[in-house]
């Protein structure tokens, strides 16, 4: 993949594409569709980050 889109540099000033590159895009949550919402809360002024297991994962804004 990473041959394939080092191959389609539309600027010619782009460095390219790495292999970890392609992968952490892959492997993004985001990238694939999903909205995370409470990733932090806030208690006394202080902010914490939420448990992944408290999370809440959606894709419902992809279905409109």
């Amino acid at each position: 993949m990473t041959r394939y889109l080092n191959n389609i540099k539309p600027d010619g000033k782009n460095k390219g594409w790495s292999n970890i590159t392609v992968q952490r895009l892959l492997a993004s949550e985001i990238h694939l569709g999903y909205i995370t919402y409470g990733k932090t809360r806030s208690k006394r002024g202080q902010v914490e980050l939420v448990p992944e297991e408290e999370r809440i994962k959606s894709w419902e804004h992809m279905k409109s």
